[in-house]
């Protein structure tokens, strides 16, 4: 009876850790942001990112870096802020965006690479202003 319950409890362990071992095997490939779009485009359509504080009563940042990584099903995860202007100005509506986003791999992208970059948002001006 013992070697029974430990013989399920080691199948039951091995089936629980190997699919955490072969998604850390896939590490994401660093990728400057002006180069993402030959892996990753961004799918066209209308997305609903989740808005957690109101413009109106709050400063929002109006430059935000934000480092993500794009998965092989087109999917973003491990999305943090790296610069927000001006600093302590609320940059969380642009990683809310970068959380929402999806994308499609580009035609050079057949093996879906995943990959690991940084967009530049802007809020309430035109870029580049």
């Amino acid at each position: 009876m013992r070697l029974t319950l430990l013989s399920v409890s080691v199948l039951v362990l091995a089936m629980t850790v190997r699919p955490a071992v072969a998604v850390a095997g896939e590490t994401p490939l660093p990728v400057e942001e002006h180069e993402a779009d030959r892996y990753w485009v961004a799918r066209q359509g209308a997305f609903y990112p989740r808005m957690s504080a109101d413009p109106g009563k709050r400063q929002f940042a109006t430059e935000v870096v934000v480092a993500y990584t794009v998965t092989k099903r087109g999917r973003t995860r491990d999305v943090e802020v790296l610069r927000a202007t001006p600093a302590g100005a609320y940059s969380g509506w642009a990683a809310d965006a970068i959380r929402a986003s999806r994308f499609n791999p580009a035609e050079g992208n057949t093996q879906r690479r995943s990959i690991r970059t940084t967009s530049t948002a802007t809020f309430g001006r035109p870029a580049g202003k």
